[in-house]
C-alpha cells in the first residue's frame, strides 16, 4: 500500500528539514542520557554505544527480569530480550520523540528500583559483611532526577538511618536525604 509512504511523506513536509532535524536531536539526545545514565548504574552494563535511539544493556549480578517486572509495577512498559547463544538476556529501550519527555521520570525509577535492589541484596547477605555504600549514591541520583519523588525520600531515610547490619548505619545521610526532599517539596512534609 501506499498510504503509509504518503504519510510520510506528509509528515516530512509538515515539520520540514529543520524540525525532523531538531526531533532527531532531542530523540539522540535522550538516548545518550539514557546510556550514560545505565553506565554510571552500579552493575548494569550496556551491550555497546548507541548510535541512535535502541538502548540495551544487561547485568551480570541482578537479574534483568526482576528490573523489568519492578519498572512495570512503576508504570513502564520496558522490552525483555531473552538470552541466545553468547548473548546474555538484557533490557531493549527503544526511545521516540513521544517518550523524550519522561526520561527523567523513567531513569529516577530504575535508580530507585536499583536502590531497592542494593538495599535488599546487603541486607539478606548472610554474615556481617554488609555494605550499603552504594545506596545513598542511587538514593541521591533518583531524588535529583525526579525531585517530587517522596517515596524515594522517606524510604530511603529508613534504610540509610537503620543501625548497621540491618541498614546502611547513616543517619547524617538520612537526614541529608530528607532535608533535600523537604525543601524540594514543602507542603508534602
Amino acid at each position: 500500500s501506499v498510504g503509509p509512504l504518503a504519510a510520510a511523506w506528509a509528515v516530512l513536509n509538515h515539520f520540514g528539514d529543520e524540525g525532523y532535524l531538531e526531533i532527531a536531536r532531542q530523540v539522540l539526545d535522550a538516548t545518550r542520557r539514557i546510556a550514560d545514565a545505565i553506565e554510571a548504574m552500579p552493575d548494569l552494563r550496556l551491550l555497546g554505544r548507541p548510535e541512535m535511539n535502541l538502548v540495551a544493556f544487561a547485568s551480570d549480578t541482578v537479574s534483568v527480569f526482576h528490573v523489568i517486572d519492578e519498572m512495570k509495577l512503576r508504570g513502564w512498559y520496558i522490552q525483555p530480550q531473552l538470552g541466545f547463544a553468547s548473548s546474555r538476556e538484557n533490557i531493549h529501550l527503544s526511545i521516540m520523540p513521544s517518550n523524550v519527555r519522561w526520561v527523567d521520570a523513567m531513569l529516577a525509577d530504575l535508580y530507585w528500583i536499583r536502590a531497592l535492589q542494593h538495599y535488599g541484596r546487603e541486607r539478606l547477605k548472610p554474615g556481617g559483611d554488609r555494605r550499603y555504600d552504594l545506596l545513598y549514591p542511587l538514593l541521591e541520583l533518583a531524588t535529583t532526577l525526579d525531585p517530587r519523588f517522596t517515596v524515594g525520600y522517606r524510604f530511603g531515610a529508613i534504610f540509610l538511618a537503620e543501625p548497621h547490619p540491618g541498614g546502611a548505619g547513616r543517619p547524617d545521610e538520612a537526614i541529608s536525604l530528607l532535608e533535600k526532599g523537604i525543601a524540594a517539596n514543602p507542603a508534602k512534609w
